[in-house]
């Protein structure tokens, strides 16, 4: 299992985040009687312009293939779905237009941050959806589209990776609690305190930090009010420590549901079991080791009672030169079937932007709002316990830029990329929703691949070949879909991107600016 390495970037410009707020006070090491100052919201919902037309996450987008039962009932589900949000990538770092922001001039590009990326080909590979400058409240605006984006999709929240106590993360972070209030009153918030960041050096931090966030209107609780808390690799302190920290929250009226996430929950669950409502991993991304998730649902209730289902979306990490093969989306839709399979009681995708891992599911540059699409599926089928009805036809699209094969120019890449789980696959994937029969087809490189497929999902795969790839969907002689990839596959490469892209066949050109 992968271990997820963490990154904070370098050389982040400073950013003028328009909040008010005073940082948790550490006291005498977050001791029960330490005096803690709690942040007002960073971002006062009086400070969120409200746009015309409004933006309302309860509408299906005429795009996807099923309609979204409403969020009320969605949300009324036992079920809870979360997504991991990642504050060192929020959707603007500087407010400036998009070809010449940090992202574009510095992540995006090999010698980005005085060629600190040159050896990997760029920080990142994708970019968030990008927009136009915006006014001075444009942290605020940016927080609650990325808000509204992932209700939109039926998620009861997001799951906040605290990375710090103080600083531009900790600022994001509250904003966001600030902007989910403001925006959706039913979309709540997770604390996941790192255990690889700030806490690792300062575990008396833990405390205070919690108990501000705690503080916070859109901060999620159980229905008998207990606030829960998550903590990503868990294990980095012992069961005996989580259990002081709980009790000195409840001595200072922060009453905590405790869901440890961990690399190995297998290895750790008999000593936090009796401290935890649930237990959670960091999971797996691959179709095969994710399919065998089902068997963590099951094993983890009988020891803890509630399960935390993984769903992976992507895994390329530029900056360490190694992949995971998902095999386009395969992974991840085997990720949701065990979840669904297995009864599990809450999920938890992985990750809604974290652009340094390319393991996101918001919209962005090179996924556009296939994952979206995706996991609002899944989403619905996981809560209501049935697959939505087809109502629209619907293409989705995944294949990399360029083979395995393809050879890097080693004199700047540093070294090739290394595959650490799963087995690598050059494959183009067209995942198609139907209302009736039809036949699908991929074409590239003057080759062709075709099926007659059913109503319903069908997936259909084919080789990866040097060209542009098109897809179709014919019905009774007539063209239903007939639409090229808006990415090429490359027959020469200088920097390996093994990052799968993807489109849909309502939007084969750039998902452009909201």
């Amino acid at each position: 299992m992968p271990t997820r390495l963490r990154k904070i970037p370098c050389a982040l410009v400073l950013l003028l985040i328009v909040v008010t707020m005073v940082n948790s006070g550490c006291g005498n090491g977050g001791a029960p009687n330490a005096t803690t100052v709690v942040p007002a919201p960073a971002t006062p919902a009086a400070r969120i312009t409200p746009l015309n037309p409004p933006i309302t996450a309860d509408t299906t987008p005429t795009a996807w293939p099923f309609t979204r039962p409403a969020l009320s009932s969605l949300r009324a589900a036992p079920q809870k779905v979360f997504a991991h949000y990642f504050p060192p990538f929020p959707r603007s770092i500087d407010n400036l237009p998009p070809d010449s922001d940090y992202y574009a001039t510095q992540y995006l590009r090999p010698e980005g941050e005085s060629g600190k990326w040159a050896f990997c080909g760029g920080f990142v590979r994708e970019r968030p959806r990008t927009r136009a400058p915006r006014g001075s409240d444009w942290v605020a605006l940016d927080l609650r589209d990325e808000v509204l984006d992932a209700a939109s999709v039926g998620l009861d929240g997001f799951s906040v990776d605290v990375l710090a106590s103080s600083g531009a993360n900790w600022d994001r972070v509250t904003a966001l609690y600030a902007a989910a209030a403001a925006a959706d009153p039913g979309f709540r918030l997770i604390a996941v305190v790192d255990m690889q960041a700030e806490f690792a050096a300062h575990p008396e931090n833990l405390v205070p930090t919690v108990r501000a966030l705690a503080a916070l209107p859109a901060t999620y609780r159980l229905a008998d009010g207990r606030m829960v808390l998550s903590a990503f690799n868990a294990s980095a302190q012992s069961a005996a420590w989580w259990r002081t920290q709980l009790q000195q929250l409840a001595s200072v009226g922060v009453n905590v549901a405790f869901l440890p996430i961990f690399l190995d929950w297998r290895g750790n669950a008999a000593a936090f079991a009796p401290i935890s409502w649930g237990l959670s991993s960091w999971g797996v991304r691959s179709p095969e080791n994710a399919a065998r998730l089902r068997f963590d649902t099951v094993d983890a209730q009988a020891v803890a009672g509630h399960w935390l289902a993984p769903i992976g979306v992507s895994d390329v990490r530029p900056k360490d030169l190694t992949f995971v093969e998902t095999a386009g989306s395969a992974g991840h839709r085997a990720a949701w079937t065990s979840a669904i399979d297995s009864h599990a009681d809450w999920a938890h995708v992985l990750t809604w932007n974290d652009y340094g891992e390319c393991s996101q599911m918001a919209p962005s540059s090179g996924c556009q709002g296939s994952w979206l699409a995706l996991s609002a599926y899944y989403t619905t089928w996981f809560k209501t316990g049935s697959a939505p009805a087809i109502t629209r036809d619907a293409l989705y699209y995944f294949h990399r830029t360029h083979t395995l094969a393809a050879t890097p120019d080693l004199t700047r890449q540093r070294a090739a990329f290394r595959c650490v789980e799963g087995t690598p696959v050059d494959r183009i994937e067209l995942v198609a929703f139907l209302t009736a029969p039809g036949r699908l087809t991929i074409s590239v490189g003057g080759e062709s691949t075709s099926v007659d497929a059913p109503a319903g999902l069908t997936v259909l795969t084919a080789p990866l070949r040097v060209g542009l790839p098109r897809f179709q969907l014919t019905r009774g002689g007539s063209t239903v879909f007939d639409f090229a990839s808006r990415w090429d596959v490359a027959d020469g490469i200088s920097y390996q991107d093994l990052v799968y892209r993807s489109g849909d066949s309502s939007m084969p050109v750039n998902i452009g600016q909201r």
